[in-house]
């Protein structure tokens, strides 16, 4: 270039003209960066005429250039428009609405397949994708349709893009760069003055597959994106400040191969710390790694949400390295993370305490009153005195295990951000993903530790996947208005010693509840006389965890003597004053004390709303049918009493006893006053109606006759449209009385489910049974779009491993 600078004005001007007229216009944009001297000269004669354009497409690439002329009329007029609609343009970017184009399945026109059975094509695109990968160009010379398309699309789509940016270079603000036109792009990055946003397209394919990748194709991608590296370097030496985004792979042009469109965090990294550092309204892993590019200049206050992050381990290293970062999310409401180990959200109980020096709750005792309708308010009201403070307004919070175990991190989210707190979410790891965890002891957990009023907590999450989970005595206590609970654990087999040694719950008032979900310990512990107050509550289902046997769930149940040993514990010591000989040594035993004394299950709760009530294992066993009386919303009945052991030690064999309310005393008859000894009379025995139940399933042993059936089915369930779980036995009902009650009695029935049943050719023949064609698999007597005929009952009988599906004619 020292030559040059010393070329006579005269000189120099003719050779800038003739370059002119070749087109060179970025050879003359390169010439502008070199020195003042060979700038002054270069510039007027770019600048000569601005707004001629056609200087810029003396050339168009020959794909381009028949694609065009196959879509050209015959006869062309002569009304184009003389419009500069390119002048208007600013933003030349394609995302993922564009991907499907790649993929079309387009009729190709007689000019094109004309192209394309001819070896020109493949000429040019052997020409354009050198080097090719090993085995890649025996596809293309074989003409493989797939292959064909895409790199025909690819390539019209990225000498589309340059036709089109490369008049208004110096006005786009954000533009598609492929990545395999890098070159060409790094010699006109001095006329991208505008340009704030880059988005680059990995296009290029370096092996057939990403596993068969050699050493040359990934120093040939390594240069690929150290030219993307240079492209950000001389950008922002040109134009300090003006780029701010980088982004890559938004659309996957090499369908189903990561690697292709992945940019190592290498190379990332070293783009991202030559952009200035921006403001973060949202985590992404885009913008984590901004921050991580930038730690001391990024700002996070104006983060109000931080999702599941794909690179979540990032994200995890960097909360342990630098713990105030969510302390630096100042209007943070919804957080997802791994958690961070021991100590992570001690800072949160350590800021709220500080804060407590200023409780509102001092000076406007109402803020902790709760009315029905205030809840955003007061809501708010918190969220602007967590922001007064400094604190940080959480109100969704989903944190899960990962290499490390929990300790203190719930408890601690729970105290330090109760006024706040909506919803929270704690998981363990599950062993099948953390095969590490599945080699150490069972972890016991306890949540609830000095928990104390989260006054908006709706909805809480606390599951556990492997060990027992256990809460406090009055953590749903301090909770209100809570309207969804699931808490679970694995507990599979028990003893009532062990359960004794966990503090039962406390009745809680729960008046918004609408779902409840228990599990495991947090079932065997629950308090029964919370459902008093739970009139809102909408699904039930209390269970311990099952055993898969031969594919079907399987429940464990203590012995009958042991459960009626344990229930009756509160009635003999409250009916005896200081408990005979045999109660305290029950207690002993148990080593519990009238506090820790299991409650009895009243099972007559009044739940208008319930329409879904799923009991398993010894919660199905103990169930009592009075129950239904106060539901008279209830739809879906499902009582699984399927145990382990499989055998006949716990039937529950159904008596009249079930079909009735217990007996009353009408002592309304009587005058308070009356000196008669004689008890008042009981009142007529009320039958127990269920008339809004449309399914029931009963697995398990619930041993009736046919007699018992005719009053139980018609009787108590008149609605009845799917009756399944039926274990057919020698010792309870028949098949045929099952199926004459449905005739006779139950003209809603459409679909039945039989266990352990599978009938002969002939017995179907005499019970009226059709067997249906077809895989039983595809086949769902529930299934809503299935057609019912008039007079049809849907029959389902499961043996072993196998199934039968038939029809039975009502007639």
């Amino acid at each position: 270039m020292d030559s040059l600078s010393r070329t006579p004005i005269e000189c120099l001007q003719l050779i800038l003209t003739i370059l002119q007229q070749e087109g060179a216009t970025s050879t003359l944009a390169a010439l502008t960066c070199t020195n003042k001297r060979i700038a002054s000269v270069t510039i007027p004669i770019l600048y000569n005429d601005p707004y001629l354009l056609s200087g810029h497409f003396s050339s168009f690439p020959k794909i381009l250039s028949s694609a065009y002329e196959l879509h050209l009329p015959e006869k062309l007029t002569s009304s184009s428009s003389s419009q500069d609609y390119l002048s208007h343009v600013r933003h030349l970017i394609l995302t993922r609405q564009h991907q499907g184009l790649f993929y079309m399945e387009v009729l190709d026109p007689p000019e094109l397949l004309t192209y394309v059975q001819s070896d020109t094509e493949l000429d040019y695109m052997m020409q354009v994708l050198h080097p090719l990968p090993a085995g890649y160009l025996e596809s293309l010379i074989t003409r493989n349709v797939c292959y064909r398309r895409f790199h025909r699309q690819n390539i019209l789509l990225r000498e589309t893009v340059w036709t089109l940016a490369d008049p208004i270079l110096e006005q786009l603000q954000s533009l598609t760069i492929p990545l395999s036109l890098i070159g060409r792009y790094l010699i006109v990055v001095a006329r991208l003055e505008s340009l704030k946003t880059a988005d680059f397209l990995p296009d290029v394919v370096y092996s057939m597959t990403a596993k068969d990748i050699d050493e040359a194709a990934r120093v040939r991608r390594a240069a690929d994106w150290r030219g993307v590296v240079r492209f950000v370097q001389d950008h922002t030496r040109l134009f300090r400040g003006v780029l701010k985004t980088v982004t890559y792979g938004n659309i996957n042009v090499w369908p189903s191969v990561y690697y292709y469109r992945h940019c190592d965090q290498e190379f990332y990294m070293e783009i991202l710390k030559l952009l200035p550092p921006a403001r973060i309204t949202r985590l992404t892993d885009s913008t984590w790694n901004q921050y991580v590019a930038h730690p001391l200049e990024t700002d996070l206050s104006g983060i109000d949400d931080i999702p599941r992050l794909h690179d979540g381990n990032s994200w995890l290293q960097g909360i342990q390295n630098d713990p105030l970062i969510l302390q630096k999310c100042g209007f943070l409401k919804t957080l997802y993370l791994i958690s961070p180990g021991q100590g992570s959200f001690r800072w949160a109980v350590r800021e709220k305490r500080r804060a407590e020096g200023f409780d509102i709750s001092t000076s406007n005792n109402n803020l902790y009153h709760h009315h029905k309708g205030q809840d955003t308010p007061v809501q708010d009201g918190f969220r602007a005195f967590y922001w007064q403070q400094g604190l940080v307004p959480l109100a969704e919070v989903t944190i899960r295990e990962g290499a490390m175990r929990f300790t203190d991190e719930v408890d601690d989210i729970a105290i330090g951000f109760s006024r706040t707190l909506t919803r929270l979410e704690a998981t363990t790891a599950h062993p099948d993903n953390s095969p590490l965890l599945s080699l150490l002891p069972p972890h016991q957990l306890f949540f609830g530790r000095e928990w104390v009023g989260l006054p908006f907590l709706r909805e809480l999450v606390l599951e556990s996947f492997y060990g027992p989970l256990a809460i406090d005595s009055k953590l749903l206590s301090h909770s209100p208005n809570l309207v969804s609970v699931w808490i679970s654990d694995r507990t599979v087999n028990y003893q009532y010693e062990d359960i004794v040694t966990w503090k039962l719950q406390q009745p809680a008032e729960l008046s918004k509840m609408e779902h409840l979900f228990l599990t495991g310990l947090g079932a065997l512990t629950f308090h029964p006389d919370t459902l008093h107050t739970t009139t809102n509550l909408v699904c039930l289902s209390i269970q311990t965890a099952p055993n898969m046997i031969h594919g079907r769930q399987k429940w464990y149940i203590p012995s009958i003597e042991e459960m009626d040993r344990f229930y009756n514990l509160q009635h003999k010591t409250s009916t005896r004053a200081d408990g005979d000989e045999e109660t305290r040594g029950m207690l002993g035993r148990l080593a519990i004390g009238q506090q820790s004394l299991p409650r009895r299950w009243s099972w007559d709760w009044n739940l208008p709303h319930l329409s879904k009530l799923d009991l398993y294992g010894e919660f199905a066993y103990r169930f009592e049918f009075r129950m239904l009386q106060g539901c008279p919303a209830l739809v879906h009945l499902w009582l699984d009493i399927s145990t382990i052991e499989d055998d006949d030690t716990h039937q529950r064999i159904l008596s009249s006893a079930d079909l009735f309310l217990p007996p009353r005393l009408d002592n309304h008859i009587f005058d308070s006053d009356s000196s008669l000894s004689a008890p008042p009379p009981l009142r007529k025995r009320e039958r127990i109606v269920a008339r809004s139940v449309k399914y029931l399933c009963l697995p398990g042993q619930w041993i009736m006759d046919d007699v018992f059936l005719q009053a139980f089915l018609p009787g108590m369930f008149p609605n009845l449209s799917d009756l399944s779980g039926m274990q057919y036995d020698k010792n309870n009902f028949t098949i045929a009385g099952l199926f004459r009650v449905v005739k006779e009695s139950m003209p809603a029935m459409t679909s039945i489910n039989v266990q352990d049943y599978d009938p002969s050719p002939e017995e179907a023949a005499v019970l009226g049974l059709n067997l249906v064609d077809g895989e039983v698999d595809d086949w769902d007597c529930r299934n809503p779009g299935i057609d019912h005929f008039e007079g049809t009952v849907h029959v389902q009988c499961c043996f072993e491993h196998y199934e039968k599906a038939f029809k039975l004619n009502r007639s």
